[in-house]
């Protein structure tokens, strides 16, 4: 173990090369990979209460190690790396942690926080002392260490398992050996490592970004804005000037914690109007195992929607249709968010349902308040709605059509329509796009090229992630404790609408996911009873040689698609199939010998090769299956994967997390049979999770009566999956 006196040393043989900040030119950094961790352990005191203690600590400069054992030798250790490098006069020195909300925690009251900045609470991106700035390297690579040791280009270090046993109680005194120490030295190293290679990638460690999707945004940004002369027949920056959200405001009385507050009102229809993937099970299948099983999943569907469709390419017009008609009218000619009012709502299919509970809202007028005091009486299936009285929705042209299909209803009311006239994305976005996809392709398996296929890979995934990032998100601000300071949301639009360096537009994200639902629900809507499962931009399905025309059909479409684009904006139209492998395809994944669902993430799959595993919310596969088949054997496991399946907190391969802001004192008793002596000011307590899944009473009843010879026929007609907005 390594000695203060050893630090000196170090310092004194070891370079520290210095750099400008790139955005605030009086500021420098050091350049060097530098890294700190910390180990705990958790117990309950002689009080009961719950404590989580720091034992060991490892700081890493470049591939030198230091440990140290309390939080008073670490304070000592960060005065001398100030007084040494003479932080804060010369510079800073970034600091990488994985997870830094973890050690935040327990290292938060031993210094003074010059800035601590966090997108959610107690989850600091980073955390500045005024030498010393954390960093997070887990949201930098969104990967855990032992996936970020795996994707080292130039660095060989692998993450080690198994060489320190965290059910065991340690405290400072305990002692560690050699092999638990290179168990804490080696995470340090991943991370530097890591680092080393950024800085190498990026060009100096102040042009690393804070998070993944920060290296997309520098990307998008260089080839949209930053770069005019790849513009043809635009400029970037004046199309931004003319996609803004309109200002207009109303009084929110709930808002900024019951106080009141202004709200912008078609950033609120927006946000209301924005959902996710659609995921779910089909209820005739639900708790049913299923044989011979097929898996479809759509060839990086969100990209694909992001270059074939057409998406809001103006401000919004704010309108009320007088008619049917002018309402019909406005949906064919427009991308179109609208609040509508629906009575006597029953679903057409038992398979699935589209409307989900949590959309449904009271009937409200345009500023936001109550006009009907009504009992929507909704019927719901694990979320999605079956029936109901009343429910008010704010959708897309998109969602309306899935809803005209799947439910009989009738329209009470239409509100206010804000309707965007159509066009592809820029053409710059696109061919960002289209070189990100380009490299994943070209660039998988070739030797030497790791580094360009994993970052192409990263970047086209989060192409989709930043253009639904929130324009308005409140600040949690940290001074001694946590707080919620809360944005003016007028003033942040405003600011958003004027922004020189914007390449976005909030509305794309809306209908992207909009689109991809549409596209999944034509698989859905086509399998009909033979429909078992979906996630986001995949399907499991029964007999899918039934549906091989569908699928084909599908495929040739939005070849077509993608095509049109092409010939819009000029480009090679070879840039959709790189190496063959076509944007937005159905492709088939293969076939599971059992397949068995109990709901959205929950599901259970045997595979053509025999292996188990399965999916599910608050559980470890990797631990919990291998307890499942020692427990109740291959056959088994499927009848017993069903409502209130219990698995104890050492199979599940999850932690509950308690979070301690009061200080902890006392004794400690560890597993040697050693005593010591702890003083803890802030922490977590780590403690084996335990699961029990559970179905809700209506979701058992809704089924209960469901499956019956009735609720498994053969149910809709041929094509029905060609919705009216389809390709």
């Amino acid at each position: 173990m390594k000695w203060y006196a050893d630090v000196i040393n170090y310092l004194e043989q070891a370079e520290f090369p210095i750099v400008k900040s790139s955005r605030k030119k009086d500021v420098s950094f050091y350049n060097v990979p530098v890294s700190f961790d910390i180990e705990t352990t958790s117990f309950k005191n002689e009080k009961g209460q719950y404590c989580g203690i720091m034992y060991v600590w490892q700081f890493a400069i470049y591939n030198e190690v230091f440990y140290g054992r309390t939080m008073e030798q670490y304070q000592e250790f960060c005065q001398i790396l100030t007084d040494f490098l003479q932080l804060g006069v010369k510079a800073k020195l970034i600091v990488y942690v994985h997870n830094l909300a973890f050690e935040f925690q327990f290292i938060r009251k031993y210094f003074k926080w010059e800035r601590v900045f966090a997108d959610k609470k107690r989850e600091p991106m980073y955390a500045d002392t005024g030498t010393i700035m954390y960093k997070c390297s887990y949201r930098l690579s969104g990967y855990s260490l032992a996936k970020l040791a795996e994707n080292l280009q130039r660095h060989k270090i692998k993450k080690l398992v198994g060489d320190l046993d965290y059910s065991l109680l340690r405290h400072s005194k305990t002692q560690l050996t050699e092999e638990e120490l290179g168990y804490c030295a080696n995470d340090v190293l991943i991370v530097t490592a890591y680092i080393a290679e950024q800085i190498e990638d990026n060009g100096d460690i102040t042009k690393i970004p804070l998070t993944s999707t920060g290296f997309v945004r520098r990307h998008i940004y260089e080839q949209t804005v930053a770069s005019p002369n790849r513009i043809v027949g635009i400029n970037y920056r004046g199309l931004m000037k003319t996609l803004t959200i309109n200002e207009d405001v109303r009084w929110n009385p709930k808002k900024n914690n019951g106080k009141g507050a202004y709200e912008n009102k078609e950033y609120q229809a927006l946000k209301m109007a924005f959902q996710g993937g659609f995921t779910h099970a089909s209820a005739i299948h639900s708790g049913v195992i299923e044989e011979n099983v097929s898996s479809y999943d759509f060839t990086s569907s969100y990209p694909a929607v992001m270059l074939s469709e057409e998406f809001p390419m103006s401000k919004a017009e704010v309108k009320v249709p007088s008619s049917q008609l002018e309402f019909e009218t406005m949906l064919k000619c427009y991308c179109v968010n609208f609040s509508i009012i629906l009575k006597n709502v029953k679903a057409k299919f038992p398979f699935e349902h589209y409307i989900s509970e949590s959309r449904c809202y009271p009937p409200v007028d345009k500023d936001g308040n109550i006009i009907k005091e009504v009992d929507m009486n909704i019927v719901s299936e694990n979320g999605r709605v079956v029936s109901a009285d009343w429910i008010s929705l704010q959708i897309t042209e998109l969602d309306w059509d899935i809803i005209k299909t799947t439910y009989e209803f009738e329209i009470d009311a239409i509100g206010t329509c804000y309707c965007y006239k159509k066009g592809y994305l820029p053409k710059p976005f696109i061919e960002a796009i289209l070189e990100l996809y380009e490299k994943k392709n070209l660039l998988k398996g070739v030797k030497g090229k790791e580094v360009e296929y994993l970052k192409s890979k990263g970047m086209l995934n989060s192409c989709y992630g930043m253009s639904v990032t929130d324009i308005v998100k409140d600040s949690f601000i940290y001074d001694d404790e946590w707080d919620c300071e809360f944005i003016d949301e007028p003033t942040a639009i405003s600011k958003y609408n004027k922004s020189h360096k914007r390449f976005l537009f909030y509305p794309w994200g809306v209908w992207i996911t909009a689109y991809a639902r549409r596209n999944l629900w034509t698989g859905i809507l086509e399998c009909c009873r033979d429909y078992i499962y979906s996630d986001t931009d995949s399907v499991k399905i029964l007999n899918k040689d039934k549906h091989k025309a569908y699928f084909e059909y599908y495929n040739k479409a939005i070849e077509n698609k993608l095509y049109r684009m092409c010939e819009h904006y000029g480009i090679d139209k070879s840039k959709v199939s790189p190496k063959g492998k076509m944007l937005g395809v159905w492709d088939y994944e293969g076939d599971y010998k059992r397949f068995k669902t109990l709901g959205a993430k929950r599901y259970m799959v045997e595979e053509g090769t025999g292996r188990i595993t399965f999916t599910v919310s608050g559980c470890n596969k990797k631990c919990a299956i291998p307890y499942m088949l020692e427990k109740y054997g291959k056959e088994r496991i499927f009848d017993e994967f069903k409502n209130s399946l219990y698995i104890d907190g050492e199979h599940t391969g999850k932690l509950t997390h308690r979070y301690i802001d009061e200080e902890r004192f006392g004794s400690l008793v560890d597993y040697t049979g050693l005593k010591g002596y702890y003083n803890q000011l802030s922490g977590i307590n780590l403690a084996p999770a335990d699961f029990t899944l559970s179905q809700t009473a209506n979701y058992i009843l809704y089924l209960a009566g469901l499956q019956t010879d009735g609720g498994r026929m053969e149910i809709g007609g041929q094509h029905e999956w060609r919705l009216s907005s389809t390709l």
